[in-house]
């Protein structure tokens, strides 16, 4: 059986176990931004659907342009996100996510990009992990690079002939 997460086996869950953050920065809309919006808003759906209810959505919003920030505010209003992080300057993607995670009440925090699609089941297969290995520090779909080669070598050298 699963094992339950902390403060679970002595009360039932009523609120979202988990808090999802992302930073958004995009100071305009020139070359390297000028799809960044609909990227953005694709991220955004993407993982409104595949959560439905069930974790607690937190952007932080990097010194943005007032569209960016419109935008923004109406997935707030229509409850697509729960918590929308001003920044009148861009404080960076690590401390603006730092902040956004030591403000999170949830047991398990995923922080990831804006421009990231979310793929249905992603959520539970996150918290599968935690609950079959509960040593677990942290699960990303990125390995450790200095790692690379750690059992898998036979494999990717197969893959190559």
């Amino acid at each position: 059986a699963a094992r339950p997460f902390p403060g679970e086996a002595s009360a039932p869950v009523t609120a979202p176990r988990h808090a999802i953050i992302t930073p958004i920065y995009v100071p305009d809309t020139s070359a390297f931004f000028r799809n960044a919006l609909p990227i953005i808003k694709m991220s955004l759906e993407s993982l409104f659907l595949t959560t439905r209810g069930q974790a607690r959505i937190t952007v932080v919003c990097n010194a943005t342009t007032p569209e960016v920030l419109a935008v923004l505010r109406e997935y707030l209003d229509a409850g697509f996100i729960h918590q929308l992080v001003r920044n009148h300057q861009n404080r960076g993607k690590v401390d603006a996510v730092r902040a956004a995670a030591w403000a999170a009440s949830e047991p398990l925090v995923t922080c990831t990009d804006s421009d990231v699609l979310f793929k249905p089941g992603w959520l539970q297969a996150v918290e599968d992990v935690f609950r079959r290995f509960p040593e677990t520090g942290f699960v990303s779909p990125v390995p450790n690079p200095t790692l690379t080669y750690y059992c898998s070598s036979a494999t990717i050298f197969g893959a190559l002939r």
